[in-house]
Protein backbone atom coordinates (compact mmCIF):
# COMPACT_ATOMS: atom_id res chain seq x y z
CA UNK A 1 0.00 0.00 0.00
CA UNK A 2 1.10 3.34 -1.17
CA UNK A 3 2.34 5.53 1.97
CA UNK A 4 3.65 8.69 0.52
CA UNK A 5 1.98 11.22 -2.36
CA UNK A 6 4.20 11.55 -5.29
CA UNK A 7 4.95 15.42 -5.53
CA UNK A 8 7.20 15.66 -9.02
CA UNK A 9 4.06 16.75 -10.50
CA UNK A 10 2.84 20.50 -9.68
CA UNK A 11 0.19 20.94 -12.12
CA UNK A 12 -3.62 21.07 -11.00
CA UNK A 13 -4.44 17.93 -12.32
CA UNK A 14 -1.54 15.43 -12.05
CA UNK A 15 -1.79 17.17 -8.08
CA UNK A 16 -5.23 15.71 -7.30
CA UNK A 17 -4.80 12.73 -9.35
CA UNK A 18 -1.85 12.04 -7.02
CA UNK A 19 -4.38 12.34 -3.84
CA UNK A 20 -6.85 10.35 -5.32
CA UNK A 21 -4.36 7.59 -5.79
CA UNK A 22 -2.96 7.72 -2.23
CA UNK A 23 -5.88 7.82 -1.05
CA UNK A 24 -7.60 4.56 -2.74
CA UNK A 25 -4.75 2.84 -1.52
CA UNK A 26 -6.04 3.62 2.04
CA UNK A 27 -8.55 1.29 3.91
CA UNK A 28 -10.91 3.67 4.56
CA UNK A 29 -11.54 4.93 0.90
CA UNK A 30 -10.27 1.87 -0.91
CA UNK A 31 -13.64 1.31 -3.00
CA UNK A 32 -14.55 5.26 -2.46
CA UNK A 33 -16.23 6.70 -5.88
CA UNK A 34 -14.68 10.33 -5.47
CA UNK A 35 -16.25 11.24 -9.04
CA UNK A 36 -19.25 14.18 -7.84
CA UNK A 37 -18.61 13.70 -4.27
CA UNK A 38 -17.92 16.29 -1.97
CA UNK A 39 -15.24 15.08 -1.12
CA UNK A 40 -13.58 15.41 -4.76
CA UNK A 41 -14.38 19.21 -4.03
CA UNK A 42 -12.11 19.07 -0.94
CA UNK A 43 -9.52 17.46 -3.18
CA UNK A 44 -10.27 20.30 -5.83
CA UNK A 45 -9.33 23.08 -3.08
CA UNK A 46 -6.07 21.01 -1.74
CA UNK A 47 -4.88 20.68 -5.54
CA UNK A 48 -5.19 24.22 -6.03
CA UNK A 49 -3.19 25.40 -3.13
CA UNK A 50 -0.82 23.10 -3.48
CA UNK A 51 -0.59 24.58 -7.47
CA UNK A 52 -0.43 27.89 -6.20
CA UNK A 53 1.91 27.03 -3.46
CA UNK A 54 4.36 25.30 -5.81
CA UNK A 55 3.57 28.24 -8.31
CA UNK A 56 4.90 30.57 -5.85
CA UNK A 57 7.79 28.93 -4.62
CA UNK A 58 8.98 28.76 -8.22
CA UNK A 59 8.90 32.49 -8.93
CA UNK A 60 10.79 33.24 -5.55
CA UNK A 61 12.92 30.65 -6.69
CA UNK A 62 13.74 32.33 -10.40
CA UNK A 63 14.22 35.91 -8.51
CA UNK A 64 16.82 34.47 -6.59
CA UNK A 65 19.06 33.88 -9.32
CA UNK A 66 20.49 36.17 -12.02
CA UNK A 67 20.48 33.97 -14.55
CA UNK A 68 16.57 33.31 -14.11
CA UNK A 69 15.21 36.84 -12.44
CA UNK A 70 12.29 38.00 -14.37
CA UNK A 71 11.81 41.63 -12.09
CA UNK A 72 14.24 44.29 -12.91
CA UNK A 73 14.59 44.63 -9.11
CA UNK A 74 15.65 41.27 -8.61
CA UNK A 75 18.36 41.77 -11.28
CA UNK A 76 19.12 44.79 -9.56
CA UNK A 77 19.52 43.65 -6.21
CA UNK A 78 21.51 40.29 -7.79
CA UNK A 79 23.80 42.54 -9.77
CA UNK A 80 25.08 45.03 -7.20
CA UNK A 81 26.31 42.13 -5.08
CA UNK A 82 28.58 41.23 -8.21
CA UNK A 83 29.84 45.08 -7.90
CA UNK A 84 27.46 45.99 -11.24
CA UNK A 85 25.47 49.41 -10.73
CA UNK A 86 22.54 49.14 -13.91
CA UNK A 87 22.59 52.02 -16.06
CA UNK A 88 19.74 54.40 -16.26
CA UNK A 89 18.15 56.17 -18.47
CA UNK A 90 20.27 58.21 -20.80
CA UNK A 91 19.36 61.85 -22.30
CA UNK A 92 19.30 62.68 -26.01
CA UNK A 93 22.14 63.99 -27.23
CA UNK A 94 23.43 67.04 -29.77
CA UNK A 95 25.68 69.53 -30.79
CA UNK A 96 25.59 73.19 -31.61
CA UNK A 97 27.46 76.13 -32.56
CA UNK A 98 27.01 79.32 -30.56
CA UNK A 99 28.19 82.86 -31.51
CA UNK A 100 28.05 86.43 -30.42
CA UNK A 101 28.72 89.86 -31.83
CA UNK A 102 29.56 92.78 -29.66
CA UNK A 103 30.93 94.16 -32.55
CA UNK A 104 31.07 98.04 -32.19
CA UNK A 105 30.59 98.15 -28.74
CA UNK A 106 33.31 99.91 -26.38
CA UNK A 107 34.64 98.48 -22.95
CA UNK A 108 33.70 95.08 -24.44
CA UNK A 109 34.70 91.98 -22.28
CA UNK A 110 37.80 89.80 -23.65
CA UNK A 111 35.84 86.69 -22.61
CA UNK A 112 32.24 85.06 -22.05
CA UNK A 113 31.19 82.22 -20.61
CA UNK A 114 27.97 80.39 -21.79
CA UNK A 115 26.46 79.74 -17.90
CA UNK A 116 25.65 76.08 -16.74
CA UNK A 117 22.20 74.68 -17.67
CA UNK A 118 21.67 77.36 -20.62
CA UNK A 119 18.50 76.46 -22.70
CA UNK A 120 18.26 75.79 -26.40
CA UNK A 121 14.65 74.65 -27.81
CA UNK A 122 13.82 72.50 -30.43
CA UNK A 123 10.26 71.46 -32.75
CA UNK A 124 10.04 68.35 -34.73
CA UNK A 125 6.72 67.16 -35.70
CA UNK A 126 5.02 70.31 -33.52
CA UNK A 127 6.82 68.68 -30.80
CA UNK A 128 9.24 71.03 -28.66
CA UNK A 129 12.27 69.38 -27.29
CA UNK A 130 14.41 71.01 -24.58
CA UNK A 131 18.43 70.81 -24.04
CA UNK A 132 20.70 72.32 -21.88
CA UNK A 133 24.23 72.53 -21.28
CA UNK A 134 26.31 70.86 -18.63
CA UNK A 135 29.17 73.14 -18.41
CA UNK A 136 30.48 76.27 -18.42
CA UNK A 137 31.81 77.40 -22.59
CA UNK A 138 33.88 79.90 -22.69
CA UNK A 139 34.00 82.49 -25.74
CA UNK A 140 36.98 84.62 -27.11
CA UNK A 141 37.07 88.03 -28.56
CA UNK A 142 38.37 87.76 -31.87
CA UNK A 143 39.77 91.72 -31.82
CA UNK A 144 36.74 92.46 -34.02
CA UNK A 145 34.05 91.66 -31.59
CA UNK A 146 32.83 88.47 -32.58
CA UNK A 147 32.66 85.27 -30.06
CA UNK A 148 32.95 81.77 -30.58
CA UNK A 149 32.12 79.50 -27.77
CA UNK A 150 34.34 76.52 -27.42
CA UNK A 151 34.77 73.67 -25.34
CA UNK A 152 37.85 72.78 -23.00
CA UNK A 153 39.44 71.12 -25.96
CA UNK A 154 38.85 73.87 -28.58
CA UNK A 155 35.72 72.28 -30.40
CA UNK A 156 33.38 74.85 -31.22
CA UNK A 157 31.09 72.04 -31.34
CA UNK A 158 29.13 72.61 -28.29
CA UNK A 159 27.07 69.87 -26.53
CA UNK A 160 23.71 69.97 -25.34
CA UNK A 161 21.69 67.04 -23.19
CA UNK A 162 17.58 66.42 -23.50
CA UNK A 163 16.33 66.95 -20.16
CA UNK A 164 15.46 69.69 -17.50
CA UNK A 165 17.22 70.28 -14.52
CA UNK A 166 15.30 69.01 -11.19
CA UNK A 167 15.95 69.16 -7.32
CA UNK A 168 15.01 67.30 -5.02
CA UNK A 169 15.41 67.62 -1.15
CA UNK A 170 15.71 65.07 1.89
CA UNK A 171 15.46 66.36 5.51
CA UNK A 172 17.85 64.03 7.61
CA UNK A 173 17.07 63.36 11.14
CA UNK A 174 18.85 60.88 13.16
CA UNK A 175 21.36 58.42 11.31
CA UNK A 176 20.20 55.29 10.45
CA UNK A 177 22.45 52.74 8.52
CA UNK A 178 19.30 51.40 6.91
CA UNK A 179 17.78 54.56 5.34
CA UNK A 180 17.18 54.80 1.84
CA UNK A 181 16.51 58.02 0.19
CA UNK A 182 14.24 57.33 -3.39
CA UNK A 183 14.41 59.75 -6.32
CA UNK A 184 10.59 59.80 -7.25
CA UNK A 185 11.85 59.86 -11.00
CA UNK A 186 12.03 57.05 -13.89
CA UNK A 187 13.71 59.19 -16.41
CA UNK A 188 16.59 59.79 -14.07
CA UNK A 189 19.65 59.76 -15.76
CA UNK A 190 22.45 59.09 -13.43
CA UNK A 191 25.24 60.00 -15.12
CA UNK A 192 24.38 63.71 -14.77
CA UNK A 193 23.16 63.74 -10.92
CA UNK A 194 24.88 65.40 -8.46
CA UNK A 195 24.42 64.29 -4.86
CA UNK A 196 25.08 67.36 -2.21
CA UNK A 197 25.69 66.91 1.39
CA UNK A 198 24.32 69.81 3.60
CA UNK A 199 25.29 70.53 6.98
CA UNK A 200 24.42 73.85 8.36
CA UNK A 201 25.83 76.37 5.84
CA UNK A 202 28.28 74.55 4.36
CA UNK A 203 28.25 71.36 2.14
CA UNK A 204 30.47 68.90 -0.27
CA UNK A 205 29.55 66.80 -3.19
CA UNK A 206 29.01 63.15 -2.53
CA UNK A 207 31.37 61.15 -4.60
CA UNK A 208 30.11 57.43 -5.43
CA UNK A 209 33.19 54.93 -4.18
CA UNK A 210 33.56 52.17 -7.15
CA UNK A 211 37.15 51.01 -5.97
CA UNK A 212 37.51 49.61 -2.45
CA UNK A 213 40.96 50.56 -2.48
CA UNK A 214 39.53 54.20 -1.89
CA UNK A 215 37.60 53.72 0.97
Amino acid sequence: MATTINSTSLDFGSIKSNLKTYLQNTSEFADYDFEASGLSNILDVLAYNTHINGLTTNFALNESFLGTAQLRSSVVSLATGIGYVPDTKTSAKGTVGVTMSLAGISGRPSTVDLPVNTRFSSSVDDITYTFQTREVHTAEDDGAGFYTFKTTDGSTAIPIFEGTLKTKTFNVGEFNEADVYMIPDETLDADTAIVRVIDGSTSAVYTNITDATTI
